[in-house]
């Protein structure tokens, strides 16, 4: 698939601390800078007021910005890949899952994804033809994110394959996208699932469910999963999405964990929620990124029918 291109190349960095949940302190180049960090809970359980994490920067242009850069990738490699030659292999990790649509979306448009079969996981063409189909009641929401202009700056020239529309109201939820007529599709970016448990900078006494988040998603399961039973022709999809090569994803437990009670019961519940939206008929998907300074590329995708 055609890469997502970022219109200016990141820069690279390497994060000292993490003062609040909105700032990072990177020092790029001979200074140091306050950085917008676009997490706001844990990464992964990571622990950056230890430092030496490097990190690839995006400038930000707005003129309201309070900071000079955004954190877009991590890496868990040596701390001298942060000053290394472009040329050097280097292992990002995306966390900037305000811009995970945005890439997501991308690789929607070009057809290809929500319908390979298992022996066929990452060349498929599935376009998503119009057809005539029973009206669902959605709305389409704007944000601030839609009047942003697109970090993609050759998407407007290029042909597209699938129609996608973004932000639609479905029951009580907002439905990341709607694909062709009736294909509801909503994205799911996890950062727990980092592999930092063997970095020097691991904490797991920070690793902790984000309550607010766990409703949300148990909502939207609970939605999909309503669509497909009050409408035939419909189909609902989530992609849990990573922006590197991440391994089959498998959700979070806490068996065998000296976890809190409460933490324990809200694994269960989305896992509930989960089964149920299988049953249904939802889909779930992964889909496997590449980050570099230059481009987002597509690695792979695949369906999880064991989630």
């Amino acid at each position: 698939m055609r890469p997502f291109a970022f219109p200016e190349a990141l820069v690279r960095g390497v994060i000292e601390s993490r003062p609040n949940r909105f700032v990072m302190m990177v020092r790029h180049g001979d200074a140091v800078y306050r950085c917008h960090c676009p997490v706001t809970g844990d990464i992964a359980g990571l622990d950056f007021g230890r430092g030496g994490i490097p990190c690839l920067l995006s400038k930000n242009t707005a003129p309201k910005a309070k900071t000079d850069f955004t954190v877009e990738a991590i890496s868990l490699d040596n701390v001298n890949i942060a000053t290394a030659n472009e040329g050097q292999d280097a292992s990002w990790i995306g966390i900037n899952q305000n811009r995970a649509n945005r890439y997501v979306e991308h690789f929607l448009r070009q057809g290809g994804l929500l319908g390979a079969s298992q022996e066929d996981q990452t060349h498929v063409d599935v376009s998503v033809p119009s057809r005539k189909r029973k009206k669902t009641k959605a709305k389409t929401v704007t944000n601030d994110d839609d009047r942003q202009a697109t970090l993609n700056s050759d998407s407007e020239t290029q042909s597209e394959t699938a129609e996608v529309q973004r932000e639609r109201v479905l029951g009580k939820s907002k439905i990341d996208f709607l694909i062709g007529d009736n294909h509801f599709c909503e994205v799911k970016s996890p950062l727990g699932s980092i592999p930092t448990r063997d970095h020097p900078n691991f904490d797991p006494k920070r690793k902790r469910p984000n309550v607010g988040i766990t409703h949300r998603l148990i909502r939207h399961f609970d939605d999909l999963s309503l669509l497909l039973e009050t409408d035939p022709t419909a189909a609902a999809s989530i992609i849990i999405f990573f922006m590197y090569d991440a391994p089959i994803f498998r959700p979070p437990t806490t068996d065998g964990k000296k976890a809190p009670a409460k933490e324990k019961e809200q694994y269960r519940t989305v896992l509930q929620a989960s089964a149920r939206a299988r049953a249904a008929g939802v889909r779930f998907w992964q889909l496997n990124t590449r980050i570099t300074p230059t481009h987002v590329h597509f690695v792979s995708h695949f369906d999880l029918p064991d989630l």
